[in-house]
């Protein structure tokens, strides 16, 4: 919507790099768990992980789209038994959550399954919440500069308010890649 100002983590940036980030590290079975289809954000995800996974130069990958939940450790613990369940015999390699809640939930739902993360199944996440970063195996995540999109926001309302920037405007800040220890290098 052009009448309302936005400022936020760039959505496809932020995908392109985690998508990046798994095919330099040998990744060639990726499925995105995603949240509820026809929202901006979800649609921004998929088209930007889409367009890089239809570069030539990764015509080996395989990316697979699945539901999930935003936000919710049940939901991702959830998607990730159905797909386990429904693909036996062509397991993904990586699996991106569509948020660190979720990606918890995905990282739960494997070992329940006896499998390990990230040797047998690397997972990413979105958000760079604190825990993912607290517990023992630290999630690679893309974290999200709230203080950065705080700052941008309350300028731009200001500005607003103030009659300088009279015009609502999108900012999109640049995404952080922040390297844990759940994505396996299947390079080495």
């Amino acid at each position: 919507d052009d009448t309302i100002g936005c400022v936020m983590t760039d959505p496809s940036e932020s995908m392109k790099v985690l998508f990046e980030h798994l095919y330099k590290n040998g990744h060639r079975n990726i499925v995105y768990l995603h949240g509820e289809r026809g929202k901006f954000i979800t649609e921004a995800r998929i088209s930007a992980l889409e367009k890089a996974a239809a570069d030539p130069a990764c015509s080996d990958v395989t990316l697979r789209l699945f539901p999930s939940r935003y936000y919710s450790i049940e939901g991702g613990y959830d998607s990730m038994k159905k797909l386990l369940a429904a693909t036996p015999s062509d397991r993904p390699t990586a699996v991106i959550a569509s948020d660190d809640y979720s990606a918890i939930g995905v990282m739960e739902a494997i070992r329940d399954e006896g499998l390990s993360v990230p040797n047998d199944i690397s997972v990413v996440g979105f958000d760079g919440i604190e825990i993912t970063q607290r517990s023992s195996l630290k999630l690679t995540t893309i974290r999200q500069d709230t203080k950065a999109i705080g700052e941008e926001a309350a300028k731009n309302l200001l500005a607003q308010i103030s009659g300088e920037g009279n015009v609502p405007k999108t900012v999109k800040i640049p995404p952080q890649l922040i390297l844990g220890e759940s994505c396996k290098d299947l390079n080495q």
